[in-house]
């Protein structure tokens, strides 16, 4: 379920257009907030989306990603909440 803006972006690494967008970790808009992850080779197909994971970092709700987005090198992506 989206809520948010979303943010997409061409990767050179996955050779395909990467989308991350705010999600719940329980079905039905239950739980926390958390930032999820999907795929496409053109912008209409998408992956399954896959929700990020944050180790043993205590869980917590994730704000809205819209503020900005950075690429550092070929693999590391920073979003700026």
């Amino acid at each position: 379920m989206f809520d948010s803006h979303r943010v997409v972006f061409w990767s050179d690494h996955e050779e395909a257009y990467v989308c991350y967008f705010r999600t719940w970790t329980e079905e039905g808009c239950n739980g926390f907030r958390t930032v999820s992850l999907t795929t496409s080779p053109d912008l209409l197909n998408w992956s399954e989306p896959v929700a990020m994971r944050f180790g043993d970092a205590p869980r917590w709700s994730i704000p809205t990603p819209t503020a900005r987005f950075r690429i550092i090198g070929h693999r590391i992506f920073i979003l700026v909440w």
